[in-house]
């Protein structure tokens, strides 16, 4: 976003005497907190995932068990 397109964007929140270089921080902090909110939602999601995964049981590939039965029953 432009500095301009964040006055023009924010006219009511932000003061018309402000300038450019305190325009240029509070876009910075403004990308900031939607890092953190972006990060926060990550984590969230990553610990909600992580949490199904601990709770299912462990799923048996059938390729797999077919073989090592065969390999069990034949030795």
């Amino acid at each position: 976003m432009r500095l301009r397109s964040f006055y023009r964007h924010n006219e009511d929140a932000a003061d018309p005497k402000i300038d450019e270089n305190e325009a240029r921080v509070q876009l910075r902090v403004l990308a900031l907190e939607h890092l953190r909110r972006l990060i926060a939602t990550v984590q969230h999601v990553t610990r909600g995932i992580e949490s199904r995964i601990a709770e299912e049981p462990p799923r048996h590939n059938s390729a797999t068990a077919s073989a090592r039965d065969c390999h069990e029953t034949s030795g």
